[in-house]
């Protein structure tokens, strides 16, 4: 896993790959008893998907499900650190829209906020629940 790679601020650059004009990168973060599986992406199909030329996307999940995460990502492969597991799951090919679905069939508690230039998007929306993970975003 030489494509994981530690930035120094609390994240750690798992992938980046470019198809053609399309660019995404994929960070885990780490903030006190939560992570967070950051996901950037710009060019033509994320302004197809979205309408916007690029977007942020953040999975915030609580440390207690760390390894429910790591067992949806890694299956069998399930000793891997959280990072390991992203940067494989996604070094396939797999979008952030992937990873819910994972999540969700897993039933793994997790808050979802995007950014991009529409503005912020939250799923479940603030005061459905307690963001946790999203706390000291």
């Amino acid at each position: 896993m030489d494509k994981v790679m530690d930035s120094g601020k609390g994240g750690t650059l798992v992938v980046q790959r470019t198809d053609g004009a399309d660019e995404l990168a994929v960070w885990v973060e780490r903030v006190d008893a939560a992570s967070r599986i950051v996901v950037g992406t710009r060019g033509q199909s994320t302004y197809d998907a979205f309408g916007t030329g690029w977007r942020m996307s953040c999975v915030a999940l609580d440390d207690d499900v760390e390894g429910k995460v790591i067992g949806a990502l890694a299956g069998d492969a399930a000793e891997q650190s959280l990072e390991q597991a992203c940067a494989s799951y996604f070094e396939g090919g797999r979008q952030l829209s992937d990873l819910l679905d994972l999540l969700d069939a897993h039933k793994v508690a997790y808050v979802y906020a995007c950014a991009d230039e529409c503005g912020v998007t939250w799923r479940p929306e603030p005061g459905e629940c307690e963001p946790v993970a999203l706390a000291n975003a």
